[in-house]
């Protein structure tokens, strides 16, 4: 059916995979060219922007979710905007009110609040086109993650807020009333923001890792306290295990905490056979700002670039699912930690992260070369001497004969091989650029395959999945599937590529344009999921 735009809310990019979604779809037949493997039994999701602010960034993408699900060989589609306060807002009003990771939320010209006025005016009885009533989600804009609960039975779009998801239904992407999935230690404060990845692990959910906020007052003044945060579980609300206080002030001491003392960023936690890592960035959270509410810069802005090294909180896990730090280990790099490849422990007991690196985009730094340029690199931790190694795997500036990108990023495996020593690694290159492509990177050879079908061929995240959930099949048989778009057509597919040769088996055209987003999500049919290896 056809989404109700308001006037001023039916103009968007220019730019293919930046255009506002007017149509969504419920169980469409999609036409496939080639053939689907038969061993595909499940639902690809993907964040897929289905409006963007005025400054048009992919990271701000209105909450829209599409949705290949494949049956017997054959693939059908469906896509939603999900039911947010901020979609009703924009269809109701024309306003793009979500915006603000990497930018600011721009405001309203005088244009566009006339025309807000007038609209109000012509609205038959005065009736909004979304009703109170659908609102089924409030909060930060949930367009990161698709994630599971409840051992398979409840499906989420998040993001890196407060622990609060958007539920929605597995088939038919409808939304239903949002979960509060974690909350204060002691029941005390807020949680400010949580790490958008972690590990599932088979059977009792994962760990996640939070910024924790409280306050009271001190005399005259509050005073706030900010402390890590580390829950477990499946189930909502997930459990406190770990609490660590960070640093606790006075408001007028709010711009005096030493870097030691602020807050790190954290995008992504780890999860090897015995240790948790949460992973501090150098992007340390000023205090003032978050207490001031200024989003000048968008959520990214919080947390300006220091020169504090990239730190490993490393916790040993324990039997009863609590953890127990057992050293904080710093590195000699400086930069963000975004998305992991994979993580284990070798053969001498040492703890190896590969793991995108790079840094986040300050929209008014003017040297920018050091912004879009990821990498993957391997950091290898010696719990022994308390030291961190870093090694580059994949990137332009170690084989530029080899690997050909400017950069790499949102890698992904057979999860039948993580915690373990593994080989292939799948990354989106170049993301969302013209030259954008799907890179098979041999780490053992230090050589990538690439799959380009044309020039107009932009990707997105990879997903790879395994021929068989139990079986021993060499780690790259299996499919890749990504959602592209083609700028020249104008149209959206699903490709299915060959884990080894990465030649196209068969490419599903979409009825709409899937536009650019964040993350993509495989998760196999209910029945199957309890017998799925643990994965991120």
């Amino acid at each position: 059916h056809e989404v109700p735009f308001h006037p001023t809310g039916s103009v968007g990019s220019e730019v293919i995979g930046m255009r506002d979604v007017s149509e969504e779809y419920n169980g469409y037949t999609c036409e496939v060219e080639g053939k689907v493997p038969e061993f595909l039994k499940g639902t690809l999701y993907k964040q897929s922007g289905g409006a963007f602010g005025k400054n048009f960034d992919f990271l701000d993408g209105l909450a829209h979710i599409t949705a290949f699900h494949f049956e017997n060989g054959s693939v059908s589609f469906t896509n939603k905007y999900m039911r947010t306060e901020h979609y009703a807002n924009f269809i109701n009003s024309g306003k793009r009110t979500w915006g603000g990771t990497a930018t600011k939320v721009v405001e309203e010209g005088l244009f566009h609040k006339f025309m807000d006025s007038l609209a109000k005016v012509l609205r038959l009885n005065g009736k909004p086109t979304v009703p109170e009533s659908q609102v089924k989600y409030r909060g930060v804009n949930p367009n990161v993650n698709v994630i599971v609960l409840d051992k398979g039975k409840t499906t989420a779009a998040n993001t890196e807020a407060d622990g609060t998801v958007c539920v929605f239904d597995p088939k038919t992407l409808e939304t239903r009333p949002s979960l509060k999935t974690m909350g204060p230690h002691d029941g005390k404060g807020m949680i400010v923001t949580n790490a958008a990845h972690y590990y599932c692990e088979k059977g009792n959910g994962g760990y996640h890792s939070a910024l924790e906020l409280s306050w009271k007052m001190d005399g005259i003044q509050p005073r706030f306290k900010f402390g890590y945060t580390i829950f477990h579980g499946d189930t909502a609300p997930l459990k406190p295990v770990f609490y660590q206080e960070i640093a606790s002030f006075r408001y007028m001491d709010r711009n005096k905490q030493p870097l030691s003392q602020r807050a790190a960023y954290q995008h992504t936690i780890a999860r090897t056979q015995n240790y948790l890592v949460t992973i501090l960035g150098s992007h340390r959270l000023d205090y003032g700002k978050l207490l001031a509410r200024d989003f000048n810069k968008g959520f990214f802005g919080l947390f300006p670039k220091s020169d504090q090294p990239i730190e490993f909180m490393i916790f040993k896990v324990l039997q009863d699912g609590s953890v127990d730090l057992i050293d904080t280990v710093e590195s000699k790099s400086v930069g963000m930690v975004w998305h992991l490849s994979n993580c284990y422990e070798d053969n001498c007991g040492r703890i190896i992260i590969d793991a995108t690196t790079g840094s986040i985009v300050d929209q008014d730094q003017k040297d920018k070369s050091d912004v879009g340029n990821s990498s993957l690199s391997r950091f290898t931790i010696d719990l022994k001497s308390g030291t961190v190694d870093i090694d580059t795997l994949v990137s332009r500036s170690i084989n530029g004969a080899n690997y050909t990108a400017a950069s790499y990023e949102f890698p992904n495996i057979n999860y039948k091989y993580h915690q373990k020593q593994y080989r292939y690694s799948y990354i989106l290159a170049d993301a969302y650029e013209s030259s954008s492509y799907i890179a098979k990177a041999d780490l053992d050879l230090g050589t990538e395959v690439r799959l380009k079908p044309s020039e107009n061929w932009v990707p997105s995240e990879p997903v790879f999945v395994p021929r068989s959930v139990e079986g021993d099949e060499d780690e790259d048989d299996g499919v890749v599937l990504t959602v592209a778009v083609d700028t020249k057509l104008g149209n959206s597919s699903l490709v299915i590529a060959d884990g080894k040769t990465m030649k196209i088996l068969a490419t599903v055209k979409a009825p709409i344009v899937c536009n650019f987003g964040l993350h993509c999500t495989y998760v196999p049919h209910e029945e199957e999921f309890l017998q799925v290896t643990s994965k991120y």
